[in-house]
């Protein structure tokens, strides 16, 4: 095991939990079927200093590193993926009911993961004392709230409040025992509209820019004023449905 040059050098042991008695012939197969084969565990024993010459040099303090993965340890012991863990579960089934009222049909599990995932991100991290804002960690934040809210309105197609989302994944979120840190349910969703007020703006500036110019490429909105294609196709379509009320 090797992390960059220079960098540490050890050796290293991982454990693969097979989910069937299927014979492994090789590590591209175990890599190859994530489904059946999970990554469990790492070990490693660190013991020497690789150097841009190539040669390895003992480090002053040898020791071993242990790295489990949580999520997927409750995966195996629970006999399913992690996206149906007593701790993940209750978010996706608050994200997909939400979602399913909204579009009064039933709908496929993957949008109700990317939006449980985005919000275990954006809670953890509002958590830990960060604000959103246009650089470094907070920038990151920034990102992750407004993927959340492009998310939910690209699939119900409009602009729709989720305040009621938010504070329904809070509590799911709280009562899985993960949250921690000083964010509260009224705090982090308090953010998340702050956000959402923010991003109506965008999109309303967004509409009126499509007027302007309804020539201009995705790519060239996207650099000069900051709109994603999320939010270029909701504009468009909120454009197609005013002129058809005309």
């Amino acid at each position: 095991w090797k992390f960059g040059v220079p960098g540490p050098v050890g050796y290293g042991l991982t454990v693969v939990f097979a989910r069937s008695s299927q014979k492994v012939e090789s590590v591209e197969q175990l890599a190859g079927d994530q489904d059946r084969y999970v990554e469990l565990l790492n070990l490693i024993h660190i013991h020497s200093q690789s150097l841009p010459d190539g040669k390895l040099v003992p480090i002053s303090n040898p020791g071993f590193d242990l790295g489990v993965g949580v999520e997927r340890l409750a995966a195996v012991l629970q006999g399913c993926d992690s996206y149906h863990i007593d701790t993940v579960l209750p978010l996706v089934q608050v994200a997909k009911s939400f979602l399913q009222e909204q579009k009064k049909r039933k709908m496929n599990e993957v949008v109700a993961r990317v939006c449980a995932d985005h919000f275990r991100a954006i809670y953890t991290l509002l958590a830990q004392g960060l604000m959103p804002s246009n650089k470094g960690h907070g920038y990151v934040l920034r990102k992750l709230m407004r993927r959340f809210l492009e998310t939910v309105w690209s699939l119900v197609g409009n602009p729709i409040s989720t305040a009621g989302l938010t504070q329904k994944l809070c509590v799911a979120f709280e009562s899985s025992g993960l949250a921690t840190g000083v964010a509260r349910c009224d705090s982090v969703s308090g953010r998340i509209q702050e956000e959402e007020t923010a991003l109506l703006a965008i999109l309303r500036r967004a509409s009126e820019i499509i007027r302007q110019y309804p020539e201009a490429s995705p790519q060239t909105l996207y650099n000069t004023y900051g709109i994603s294609r999320t939010l270029l196709t909701l504009a468009q379509q909120n454009s197609n449905r005013e002129k058809g009320g005309e």
